[in-house]
């Protein structure tokens, strides 16, 4: 039952990120809908974290922690959106949603396998697999490469390698077992760590909120309202979807959920990505890509066990 809640919840960010392809061929530019789409995301995730929890506990650390993930998520989604407005969605989503992959190497390099960042055959394999699926679906876009859409998915790419290396550093600060080093200078609780994800919403959408002030200066048209609602709300139903899936699974649910969730929204933005805008799709780069992304980020362990 939690796979199928995962996968639902891929089909939901899926066409999410449709909602914000729709909004930029509607008003040209992705700064209206990520102003919407993250205040609700804001208000959505205060509600899943410290107000359904009822943990209210104020920690200044984990503010300043947010706030830097806050900076990092502004950036990625303004690469993203920037990305979507100059090249192809189908392969901009399938770089962005394969990044995992290599912050697994990040992760590795920086803590190891004694702080259970471990780089083994699979991690290999599958990170050779994606590496070949993503360089293949590039040859398919060659004729983008050399404008500023390489570029800003150059930088979506690396800032979301550091964002998911970024969350799982966060995980290693609530292990208060662990001795400290300059990498893990100090450590909080889960009580306390419940603002956390809200505060990286609430940077990110000041920061996205301030750049449509001044670059904009208007109020947003009814399709960035529209499908910045729509968005914000299908990523809260995600994240819902994903909490009260995975509350009850087996373990190998676990194991498989986040590589399943990853290439389920790679596989839905390729299809309305060929479907609606007739983008060519090279589904043989796409699932190589994908069948990577599974090898590499899947606890094998779990799977055995």
């Amino acid at each position: 039952m939690g796979i199928l809640f995962v996968c639902v919840a891929a089909l939901s960010v899926g066409i999410a990120n449709l909602c914000m392809r729709c909004s930029i061929a509607a008003s040209g530019s992705s700064k209206g809908y990520l102003m919407i789409q993250l205040i609700l995301s804001f208000i959505i995730v205060v509600m899943l974290y410290p107000v359904r929890s009822g943990m209210l506990t104020w920690n200044s650390t984990v503010a300043v922690v947010g706030l830097v993930g806050g900076i990092i998520l502004g950036l990625l989604m303004l690469a993203l959106g920037k990305s979507l407005e100059k090249g192809p969605s189908g392969v901009t989503f399938a770089v962005l949603y394969s990044a995992p992959v290599l912050a697994i190497i990040v992760l590795f390099l920086a803590f190891g396998p004694d702080l259970g960042h471990e780089y083994e055959t699979q991690h290999i394999l599958g990170t050779i697999m994606v590496v070949i699926g993503l360089v293949w679906v590039l040859i398919g876009a060659k004729h983008y490469l050399g404008t500023s859409w390489a570029g800003f998915l150059a930088l979506m790419f690396s800032m979301s390698i550091i964002f998911f290396a970024f969350l799982k550093w966060h995980d290693l600060l609530l292990k208060p077992e662990l001795s400290y080093s300059v990498l893990i200078p100090f450590s909080f609780t889960v009580r306390e760590s419940q603002w956390f994800i809200p505060i990286v919403f609430l940077v990110a959408a000041a920061i996205h909120t301030s750049i449509y002030m001044v670059r904009v200066k208007q109020t947003p048209s009814g399709h960035e309202f529209l499908y910045g609602i729509l968005g914000g709300v299908l990523y809260g139903l995600a994240a819902i979807l994903i909490l009260e899936g995975l509350r009850g699974a087996e373990m190998w649910e676990r194991a498989l959920a986040f590589p399943l969730f990853l290439t389920g929204i790679i596989a839905v933005c390729n299809i309305w990505g060929r479907w609606m805008y007739k983008e060519q799709v090279n589904w043989r780069a796409i699932l190589l890509c994908s069948i990577g992304v599974l090898i590499c980020m899947t606890d094998w362990d779990f799977i055995v066990m």
